[in-house]
């Protein structure tokens, strides 16, 4: 068993980390690991079909990866990545593998571990091509996703998949675990990813791991009927039900972060609320999975909890905070190299366990090629 992991020494973004991260997960399920950093694209095109599990981690869009080293590293062959047509073409100074040319049904998993991979804004995207070209399965992120936040993301899910739980199981515990940390708090465009294919496959064949190796998640189970169509946003009654059965919930407090497809395909959603005091997240939140009608979910915090940060004065409001937060924008400005573009900041207004404001600025930066890609920063007000 096979595992070709591909990144480049950027000079924006963390792309190694990735890499490191599989090459220590898989590695310890007995794989045999080929980390390829600053690579040929004919070593991408010598394996990309042929290889059980595949990583390719750099800049991104829903047709793209692009592992570009930084210019000093630069050759004629490591400006590569991967595309989703039938043809390998030149997009910028990148050449490309188009991997829908071979058949992948060697290929048991594949990650995309860049922005927008598994967008679903388009007939298909790069991770759903995979699977459409035999993978068994693979998994993109549907967003501009933040490389501090995936490492952590990644950290969580790899030692899941290594203690023998399936994809789902995996997504579905790691999203649990890390929405109570202070990185999901600050990185919620980490739990957007999307699995395609066999969602229950295995990939861990070291047998002496057990679930007994990671972090234990509890849900509740709905034991009644709710009238939901997470599809298209209507989940009224789970709202309802969660006001009247979750002590500590309040409709008027808590607020949708997120309703994402779990797998593509299939009546299978994750939906997160968080709590938000005078536009500040604090850290409760309650992570909701809905699979063909079968509802459990699990929340974050305690009745205690949220009564503490429901007596926030009300001083501590976004209106409050208006000049500290443009000054953060332009402070993270600081940070796009010069040869990128911005193409959107977000300002995500938090409190910490103290009750003290602070702000993580989103900046989603485009490359030469118009790949994409997130710088963040993060300070107190």
């Amino acid at each position: 068993m096979y595992a070709a992991l591909f990144a480049a020494e950027e000079s924006d973004i963390d792309t190694i980390t990735d890499v490191e991260l599989a090459s220590e997960y898989f590695g310890d399920m007995n794989y045999n690991i080929e980390e390829y950093i600053n690579e040929s694209y004919r070593k991408i095109d010598r394996l990309y079909f042929c290889t059980d599990i595949l990583l390719f981690a750099g800049h991104g869009e829903y047709d793209k990866v692009k592992i570009t080293p930084k210019k000093a590293l630069r050759t004629d062959e490591n400006c590569t990545g991967v595309y989703m047509g039938d043809d390998n073409i030149t997009d910028g100074v990148n050449y490309l593998i188009g991997i829908t040319d071979r058949d992948m049904s060697d290929c048991r998993f594949a990650m995309f571990a860049a922005c927008q991979t598994a967008n679903p804004n388009y007939a298909t995207n790069i991770a759903k091509s995979a699977v459409s070209n035999g993978a068994d399965s693979s998994i993109g992120w549907r967003v501009d996703v933040n490389s501090t936040g995936l490492h952590e993301w990644e950290k969580e899910f790899f030692s899941r998949i290594e203690a023998g739980e399936s994809l789902a199981e995996a997504k579905e515990n790691t999203d649990r675990i890390l929405k109570g940390s202070q990185i999901g708090k600050k990185y919620p465009d980490i739990f957007t990813s999307t699995i395609y294919g066999n969602d229950n496959i295995i990939l861990s064949k070291d047998r002496s791991k057990s679930s007994n190796d990671v972090t234990p998640v509890d849900f509740v189970i709905v034991n009644e009927p709710l009238n939901i169509d997470c599809k298209n946003g209507d989940i009224d009654e789970l709202i309802q039900y969660l006001d009247e059965n979750l002590e500590g919930f309040d409709a008027d407090l808590f607020e949708i972060e997120l309703i994402n497809n779990v797998v593509d395909g299939e009546n299978y959603y994750e939906i997160i609320y968080e709590m938000k005091i005078n536009g500040f997240v604090a850290p409760c939140s309650v992570v909701v999975f809905v699979k063909d009608g079968n509802i459990k979910y699990s929340p974050t915090f305690d009745k205690a909890d949220v009564e503490k940060f429901a007596a926030i004065p009300a001083t501590i409001d976004e209106s409050n905070f208006t000049d500290s937060i443009e000054a953060a924008k332009e402070k993270a400005l600081e940070n796009v190299p010069s040869y990128a573009t911005v193409d959107s900041q977000e300002a995500r207004l938090l409190l910490d366990e103290n009750l003290s404001p602070y702000v993580v600025i989103k900046t989603v930066c485009l490359d030469e090629s118009d790949c994409r890609f997130v710088l963040d920063y993060e300070c107190y007000l």
